[in-house]
């Protein structure tokens, strides 16, 4: 039955009803499929050889003799004769001979006509012939490096992953998917566009009648964040439509960032013009700024950019020591790339951050992670790992406000001692629990000997338990293998393990937001974090939690908004 109707097909003789069945064989799987694009082959070699008209003739009596099965597929494997009339010059004349023909080059024909006609068929949606207009020209951007998930999404509507080096098509997207994932594609060869985790592109096609040196790069961000790198020159303009607000550029770094009801684009060099779509209330946006376009606002604010380093050495304040306090950092620098260890300890455990570009300082004391970035310390952390491997013991204080309270595909690392995402001595990180639901909570992990090297099993908080907001974390190990978990002064998970911390490895170093090998981002904002070598009990924790507020008065009315607005 389906050999009958590829071959009514090519006859030009399928009615609607043949057509709408060929379509469910070809939809049908890879076999029906595979035996339409044989038979596209066969099809080819005969009218190469043959003729077309030779082939209907042959179709229609093959089909007389044998209804029940194509008069096509027999036909090709047949020998192919050909007669000739051809004489000697001298003796009688002889009867016709027959040679066969072997057609030189035929899989060239036969594949190109495969491929073209199923060209057609993804790109119409429909069993008919190829459009060679709707086939794109050329790409109008390309991959350069990705990470996790990255998918192409075709304007028909098929997607597939992609690998740096992919060229994209006007009209296509582009989708990161999970915490981890993100994409850096050049578009027309000038514009750097990086989409973070869990977002997309739309490469939308060219203001129509644009001469090619003053045409505008249009693109669509539907959802996520974008950040873009664009090089000043006056004939080369990019345009980003997000679904409250239209920026138009030339020539500068930003970010933008969709939420459900509003668009937010932070001012990192040069200058945007903003324009609200519904209301089509525009500004120009210049550095040091960020807009918030709303539904039927248009909302701009300063954000505290890093002065530039003092002329003097600034003296670092330092906390009075406590007993068993090994760390100490209050993210009160305001500036620079040094995050200072004021806890007393001697040597100063001080940790470095790698792209200023990637945070915030907030007045008053506070780090915010906007994009990706690592903060490490330039030396192994020998005096906490040899501290608590006496006592056997420690304590992880974090006063800390994730950016979102959402499910993370990887765990993002609030602080910990490690070597790479395989091997802790301990660690607080973001994550979420597959077993119990999949909402978003706190991991701590310990090794010991009862472990493997990356602390599992951890101790979780319960099921939802982590939220945007400013928390009190607290994480204690004792000597009696106990493990618990505090949020705001009260206590949510313990378990016991066991174990002891002999087998920590001093040549571990402490980290934060990320880990060595940069792929276990966190994002959020830092305002405290405190390491001990004894385990702090439940007074002295709900004294501290009493004592200590983070100074979030820096938050502006956009913040809040836009905070409130990407729920």
């Amino acid at each position: 039955m389906s050999e009958d109707l590829f071959e009514k097909y090519f006859l030009g003789t399928l009615d609607p009803g043949e057509t709408e069945e060929l379509k469910r064989v070809l939809r049908g799987g890879e076999a029906g499929r595979r035996a339409f694009t044989d038979f596209l082959q066969e099809r080819s070699l005969l009218v190469r050889v043959c003729g077309e008209a030779t082939v209907a003739a042959t179709a229609g009596a093959e089909a007389e003799a044998h209804p029940s099965r194509t008069a096509i597929r027999p036909a090709a494997r047949a020998p192919i004769k050909v007669r000739t009339d051809r004489t000697r010059a001298s003796g009688p004349r002889l009867a016709p001979a027959a040679r066969d023909i072997r057609p030189r080059g035929w899989w060239i024909t036969a594949w190109a006509a495969a491929i073209l006609v199923m060209l057609g068929m993804l790109i119409e949606g429909q069993f008919g012939f190829v459009r060679l207009r709707d086939i794109p020209r050329a790409p109008v951007a390309v991959l350069q490096s990705a990470g996790g998930t990255v998918l192409a999404i075709s304007r028909a509507g098929l997607s597939r992953a992609v690998t740096p080096g992919h060229a994209f098509a006007a009209g296509d997207r582009v989708q990161t998917r999970g915490a981890e994932a993100y994409a850096v594609v050049l578009c027309a060869e000038w514009a750097r566009l990086r989409l973070e985790a869990d977002a997309e592109l739309v490469l939308a096609p060219p203001a129509p009648g644009a001469a090619p040196a003053g045409r505008a790069l249009e693109v669509a961000l539907p959802a996520g964040v974008l950040k873009a790198d664009v090089p000043k020159a006056e004939s080369r303009r990019l345009r980003i439509t997000t679904p409250h607000a239209e920026i138009t550029v030339v020539g500068t770094r930003f970010s933008v960032a969709v939420a459900a009801r509003a668009t937010r684009t932070e001012m990192d060099e040069g200058t945007v013009r903003v324009r609200n779509l519904r209301t089509h209330e525009s500004f120009d946006l210049h550095e040091g700024y960020y807009a918030l376009v709303g539904e039927s606002s248009v909302v701009a604010a300063r954000y505290v950019v890093p002065s530039p380093p003092p002329a003097e050495p600034v003296p670092v304040p330092v906390e009075k020591p406590a007993a068993g306090l090994l760390a100490l950092y209050t993210f009160e620098e305001g500036r620079g790339t040094t995050i200072h260890d004021r806890s007393g300890a001697d040597p100063p455990l001080d940790l470095t951050l790698d792209s200023p570009r990637a945070v915030r300082w907030l007045p008053g004391g506070g780090l915010t992670l906007v994009s990706p970035v690592l903060i490490v310390s330039p030396t192994p952390a020998r005096t906490i790992i040899s501290a608590c491997r006496e006592t056997d013991e420690i304590t992880i204080e974090a006063w800390v406000k994730p950016w979102r309270a959402r499910v993370e595909a990887e765990l993002g690392r609030l602080v910990g001692v490690s070597a790479d995402p395989y091997h802790h001595n301990f660690m607080l990180a973001q994550g979420h629990d597959t077993g119990r639901g999949g909402s978003a909570i706190y991991d701590f992990r310990l090794r010991t000997p009862v472990s493997d090297p990356v602390g599992k099993p951890g101790l979780m908080s319960p099921d939802g338990s982590l939220r945007a907001e400013v928390t009190y974390v607290v994480c204690v190990g004792d000597a009696a293998g106990n493990r618990r978990i505090y949020l705001n002064g009260t206590q949510v998970a313990s378990d016991r393990r066991g174990g002891d911390f002999a087998g920590w490895d001093p040549a571990y170093h402490l980290v934060m937001g990320n880990e060595y090998t940069r792929d276990r981002p966190w994002r959020g904002t830092y305002y405290r974090v405190a390491i001990h070598n004894r385990a702090l009990s439940p007074e002295e924790i709900h004294q501290n939690y009493a004592a200590f507020t983070p100074r979030t008065a820096q938050d502006t009315s956009a913040d809040k908004l836009f905070d409130r607005l990407a729920r």
